[in-house]
C-alpha cells in the first residue's frame, strides 16, 4: 500500500507541474495578444494546441503572415537591395519560421534573400 501512495503522489506532482506550464504559455499567449505582438503569439502557439486560446492563435497566425507577405511583398519595389528590417521584428519572425513548419517551409527561403536588420 505504501508503495501506491508513493506513485499517486508523483502522478500528481506531474500533472500539477504540466497543468502550471500549460497556464503559463496560455498566459503569455494573452498577454502577447493584448499587447498586439502577433508574431509572439503565433510563435507560441506553433506547436501548442488549446481550446482556450484558439481564436487568439488564429489571429495571431493570420495577422503575423499578412506581416511577412507585406515585407516581402515590399522586395518586389527593390529587386536588386536586401529590405532594412528592425532587429527585433526581424529576430521575431526567424523564431517563427523556425517553429512554425508551416510558415517556414513556404517563406524561410524568401525571408533569407529579403530581409536585413539595423
Amino acid at each position: 500500500m505504501h508503495v501506491f501512495k508513493n506513485k499517486t503522489a508523483y502522478f500528481l506532482i506531474i500533472l500539477f507541474l504540466v497543468s502550471c506550464k500549460k497556464n503559463s504559455i496560455e498566459r503569455e499567449i494573452l498577454s502577447a495578444y493584448k499587447d498586439e505582438d502577433f508574431l509572439t503569439v503565433a510563435k507560441l502557439c506553433s506547436g501548442y494546441v488549446s481550446d482556450k486560446v484558439e481564436k487568439e492563435c488564429s489571429v495571431g497566425l493570420g495577422k503575423s503572415e499578412e506581416e511577412i507577405q507585406k515585407i516581402i511583398s515590399q522586395k518586389q519595389d527593390l529587386p536588386f537591395f536586401k529590405l532594412m528590417i528592425n532587429s527585433e521584428k526581424q529576430r521575431k519572425i526567424e523564431e517563427l519560421l523556425k517553429k512554425n513548419i508551416y510558415l517556414g517551409v513556404k517563406y524561410r527561403s524568401i525571408w533569407r534573400e529579403t530581409s536585413e536588420n539595423f
